[in-house]
């Protein structure tokens, strides 16, 4: 099961809301698709859930949003209008 802390900054993440430094180090290695940082910087709950977690975001995020750093840093500054009030 994903935790629910890493889902809803995931799901934060979608919603155009934190620039990528803001994610936690996993979450923004996941979303990086950087494997070896991820499992690097997963404690023991995202570490169980990290293959749930990978399908969650290949079939529910854009694939704009994520991938690389430079797709989520292209994706924050595409996403700036969601931010301002």
């Amino acid at each position: 099961m994903i935790p629910t802390r890493t889902l809803e900054a995931i799901q934060h993440w979608q919603e155009g809301g934190m620039h990528p430094a803001e994610l936690g180090g996993f979450v923004r290695a996941l979303l990086s698709n950087d494997l070896r940082e991820a499992v690097g910087k997963a404690d023991d709950e995202n570490f169980a859930a990290l293959k749930e977690t990978v399908s969650w975001v290949h079939f529910n995020l854009p694939s704009n949003a994520w991938g690389s750093k430079e797709k989520l840093l292209a994706y924050y500054d595409r996403t700036r209008d969601r931010r301002v009030a």
